[in-house]
């Protein structure tokens, strides 16, 4: 299964009843960053996403430094890293919009 399967899964099964889930933009994946989380804890609201892991998720950002490559954010460390497409990262859906 890749990103983009998923995505695809996703949308057919319409997951929560909607079919127009995407990958977000890193502009995105930060507009859930939580500051005050504690060290031990995911950098995102506990509260909306109580399931979140303390590593790197994808966005569907192109890096401009290598356009192959997809940029991600680590929700421990909020570092935005460089990934080829074969890198296992988790994924957190959004719907509607673009990927603009």
């Amino acid at each position: 299964c890749n990103t983009a399967q998923y995505v695809e899964h996703a949308n057919q099964e319409k997951l929560c009843g909607f079919s127009d889930w995407r990958v977000p933009r890193l502009e995105e994946l930060k507009t859930i960053i939580d500051d005050s989380a504690s060290e031990s804890e995911a950098k995102v609201c506990d509260c909306l996403f109580p399931r979140a892991q303390r590593s790197s998720y994808w966005s569907s950002s192109i890096d401009p430094e290598n356009p192959r490559n997809r940029l991600g954010l680590n929700f421990k460390s909020l570092e935005v890293n460089s990934f080829p497409a074969h890198a296992s990262l988790y994924i957190r859906l959004v719907r509607g919009g673009t990927n603009r």
